[in-house]
């Protein structure tokens, strides 16, 4: 079996599709963790804001929101991995040069 230029050219776009939804995916589950676009603004300085890990400790008071600051944010890195994997099915490849 012979591999042409252009079924390396499809391993690698695939490969990278795969690899940047994985990241995107990484990013949303720190996000919805807490440890990636949520802070506190306190008046002397800025804090992680970190509600499971007061969950864990017994002294979280809030709802659900409150229990996960960054869900805008999850759901935003969520929305990007679907289109991503839409792309399979909806985009074309481009022949010759553009």
């Amino acid at each position: 079996m012979i591999i042409t230029a252009g079924d390396f050219e499809g391993f690698i776009a695939a490969f990278v599709n795969n690899l940047v939804q994985l990241l995107i995916l990484a990013a949303a589950l720190l996000s919805v963790s807490g440890l990636l676009h949520a802070f506190k603004f306190t008046e002397g300085d800025t804090l992680v804001d970190l509600p499971l890990l007061e969950l864990l400790n017994g002294g979280f008071e809030g709802d659900w929101a409150a229990l996960f600051p960054a869900w805008r944010f999850a759901l935003a890195y969520l929305l990007v991995a679907v289109i991503l994997l839409g792309a399979r099915w909806f985009a074309h490849p481009v022949s010759g040069n553009v």
